[in-house]
């Protein structure tokens, strides 16, 4: 677009000059218009050529924008993946910690009733090792009278043995 209107200038610049060096003594004037036209074709030129870098720059730029804003829209959306992802994740862990919480309640409760149970058994293993050791005690006494009697009915039996023969 820009070159075809450059072209445009450079044809009427051209045909100009042509006009002038026709008309001879009268185109001179024509002849600086000409001049002119051409000059100015020319600063046309390279500013319709600093226009096209500098829209080719911005272009180029802009792209690069669009993808800089697409890699950070891929970047911000992988990160609400990953909070996403940690809230679920901190949300199993509540509720691990929650149950593990209940099950510590309900072992120091039965590791209370065992307590109170070892009590009981331990009271009465204790009475049981009253008992026995009453009953030992008795056990002995017995032993010992027996042994008495026994040695009684030894001296009774010799003693009726006497009679006898």
């Amino acid at each position: 677009m820009f070159v075809s209107r450059y072209l445009l200038k450079i044809l009427l610049a051209l045909n100009a000059a042509i006009e002038a060096a026709r008309a001879g003594e009268h185109g001179r004037g024509f002849a600086v218009v000409a001049d002119e036209v051409r000059v100015l074709s020319r600063r046309t030129q390279e500013s319709t050529a600093e226009i096209y870098t500098t829209i080719e720059t911005l272009q180029n730029t802009t792209k690069q924008a669009v993808s800089l804003m697409d890699s950070s829209k891929r970047l911000a959306n992988n990160s609400v993946d990953d909070v996403n992802a940690a809230a679920k994740a901190l949300e199993e862990i509540t509720q691990a910690v929650n149950i593990i919480s209940d099950m510590a309640g309900q072992i120091a409760i039965a590791a209370e009733e065992q307590t109170q149970v070892t009590n009981e058994i331990t009271q009465n293993t204790v009475a049981i090792k009253d008992v026995t050791d009453e009953i030992t005690e008795s056990a002995l006494t017995h032993l010992s009278q027996a042994k008495v009697l026994k040695d009684r009915a030894a001296d009774l039996s010799d003693k009726v043995a006497t009679f006898i023969l």
